[in-house]
């Protein structure tokens, strides 16, 4: 079977690249919408906990608190480490949550 390696017709070919390109674009979709998740929670969730542990709020001066909002930053920086894809929007999100954390860092200590 010398022409085994060439029995696909153009139209099963243009049907696989079709395919791999719609694969292609929904693993993208997700690796966006993944580092959209992680960006959304640290600007709305974790940027008001750390400006509180930073001013020393009521509440969030605690041990424990101090120590929660800590490791929130490097929690967001693992799950952003898992994304596969979306690469130059992930480095975006991460030196956010490194900006926070250093500031948490310098704050706290």
């Amino acid at each position: 079977m010398a022409g085994a390696e060439s029995s696909w017709s153009a139209v099963e070919e243009w049907a696989a690249v079709k395919v791999q390109a719609a694969a292609r674009g929904l693993l993208a979709r997700r690796a966006v919408r993944a580092v959209a998740e992680a960006e959304r929670e640290a600007m709305n969730a974790l940027l008001p906990r750390v400006a509180a542990v930073l001013v020393g709020e009521a509440g969030a001066t605690g041990g424990k608190a101090k120590l929660a909002v800590a490791e929130e930053p490097m929690r967001l920086l693992l799950r952003l480490d898992a994304v596969r894809g979306a690469r130059a929007y992930r480095r975006r999100v991460v030196a956010k949550v490194l900006a926070l954390q250093d500031a948490l860092d310098s704050g706290v200590n």
